[in-house]
């Protein structure tokens, strides 16, 4: 062949080569922009619909409260001044909820605990929402020598108990409890989730939240935003908006998430980082990548292969074939962790050992004469196979084990697969021994066994879904047992006994509709429900 065509030749090799790694680059750089922007828009929306759940928790917490508080005050009119039938009845019912008191407050804002303890609410601007304009309030606080407490209160007529006239009732829950009762699981202990004010001043924080002070505002005023300023956000907080955006502060990146909550021009917002909230997909993003790259790199070595063997054409057919198979011998023991080893049957002769024993067994090249030996050497553990049993096979039979063997050059088991065959090769007994890693295969039924144990996480939420609806069922069940017994007392009474009856039915209502949402979350649950 001439000095020309073997200039060609190589020309050609890395015109090739150079085609392929710009086709290559421009792919994966398409595609790394194109799961960016994916993966930037699924985050938001899973996001904003977590914390928007949230937000409607926090809701109905907030409207049970105030019925719940309803249903109190109506019992204490009823109970004609009996502080008896009210302190057991306030008993009971603190048992049931656990919040940590019961208050009546008169138009001063000065109150009576249900445990006869007397002093002053301050309620600030809520003052005049509650006493003024009648309407239902919360209010974060403490009281002298308490945790901090979250108030819900409400306005009924005005009357007395225990020589003290009120106007307002009210109940106190440690934020502790309210923070577990909102339940913010998404992403564990990584995310801080906060119930502000419209000003930013905190009211409710999530456990395990960053301690920011007293203000989101002021904590965010350092950090640089992406599509939206920080007087951006602020005004689309105050504007009772919801969206999702991305910042960055202290060298991290962050989602963060607000959702109106629904009340009072309160707002949930919501920071996770952002390494958090994408990890699993971008592992999946770089695992795609890298595949990627090794096929563009086995393309390539591939077209280098053929057009190298082709200019060398002049070598004997036989010669040809016995380097291709050198050459794709050498790719299988650069890119594969499977051993191939061939030994004559009866003196187990090595006919053959892949090149790639050194690195995956940590055998010498030097050994390779005594192959056997070195091998019994490494260590062992798990269903290793007898000796007796691979030399035991007939002609055809073969035997397949897994365990774990030390390589020689390192202090870690790795899990083997080793498969033996008992071979007729052109007339020749030969034992043919493949031995493969499993590790990493291992590796991914871990990983699998933590997403079955997610999954049970999951079915472990509706367990505890169906209790908290349960125990949401004795609420109105205790309404209809406490006016039934006040329907006993005063059965002469036509009026009275007319009024309890629409209490128990009111009770009653709710009691059903609370049984028509859990089996309409069943119907869903097991997709006989079409939600239109």
């Amino acid at each position: 062949m001439k000095k020309n065509e073997y200039s060609k030749y190589f020309f050609a090799a890395v015109g090739v080569a150079i085609a392929v790694f710009v086709c290559v680059g421009i792919i994966l750089f398409n595609y790394s922009v194109k799961v960016k922007r994916e993966l930037y828009e699924t985050s938001s929306r899973n996001l904003n619909e977590v914390y928007t759940q949230v937000s409607e928790k926090f809701m109905q917490i907030t409207q049970q409260q105030w019925k719940l508080l309803g249903m109190t005050g109506d019992f204490i009119n009823e109970a004609d001044g009996n502080e008896e039938d009210v302190r057991t009845f306030l008993n009971e019912w603190k048992n049931e909820w656990h919040y940590t008191e019961f208050y009546f407050i008169d138009d001063d804002c000065n109150y009576l605990s249900s445990a006869g303890k007397r002093g002053y609410l301050e309620l600030g601007n809520t003052w005049k929402s509650l006493v003024v304009n009648r309407e239902s309030v919360i209010v974060d606080g403490s009281l002298p020598g308490s945790d901090e407490v979250m108030f819900f209160a409400i306005p009924v007529e005005p009357a007395h108990i225990n020589d003290f006239s009120y106007s307002s009732i009210a109940v106190s829950y440690n934020t502790e409890n309210i923070n577990k009762e909102l339940g913010v699981k998404a992403f564990a202990k990584d995310t801080s989730s906060y119930i502000v004010y419209a000003n930013g001043d905190v009211v409710l924080k999530s456990d395990g939240s960053m301690d920011i002070g007293g203000n989101i505002f002021y904590h965010l005023k350092n950090a640089d935003f992406y599509g939206k300023s920080l007087d951006g956000f602020i005004q689309s907080v105050k504007n009772g908006e919801s969206g999702e955006m991305e910042f960055t502060l202290d060298n991290s990146q962050y989602y963060l998430v607000y959702v109106p909550v629904g009340f009072d021009n309160w707002g949930l917002i919501s920071m996770v980082p952002i390494r958090i909230a994408n990890s699993s997909i971008v592992a999946v993003q770089q695992r795609t990548v890298w595949m990627a790259i090794q096929i563009a790199g086995l393309l390539l070595i591939v077209s280098v292969i053929v057009l190298y063997t082709y200019y060398r054409r002049y070598v004997s057919e036989k010669n040809h074939e016995i380097s291709r198979r050198d050459i794709l011998f050498s790719i299988m023991a650069k890119n594969l962790d499977d051993v191939y080893i061939m030994l004559s049957w009866g003196d187990w002769r090595k006919l053959y050992v892949s090149r790639n024993i050194e690195r995956v067994l940590g055998l010498k090249n030097n050994e390779y004469s005594e192959l056997t030996d070195e091998f019994k050497k490494l260590d062992k553990k798990g269903e290793i196979p007898d000796w007796n049993d691979i030399t035991g096979l007939d002609i055809g039979e073969s035997v397949v084990n897994e365990y774990w063997i030390k390589p020689a050059d390192s202090n870690e088991y790795r899990l083997f697969k080793q498969g033996c065959y008992h071979m007729d090769k052109d007339g020749d007994d030969v034992l043919v021994v493949i031995i493969s890693d499993r590790t990493y295969e291992q590796q991914i039924r871990g990983h699998m066994e933590d997403a079955l144990h997610t999954a049970e996480a999951a079915n472990l939420a509706k367990s505890q879904f169906l209790a908290n609806m349960s125990h949401d069922i004795r609420t109105p069940m205790n309404a209809i047992v406490g006016f039934s017994q006040l329907l006993l007392r005063h059965e002469k009474n036509p009026d009275k006994v007319k009024k309890y009856t629409e209490k128990i039915v009111i009770s009653s209502q709710h009691l059903l509709n609370l049984i028509n949402d859990v089996l309409d979350m069943s119907k869903i649950e097991s997709g006989r429900l079409l939600l239109i």
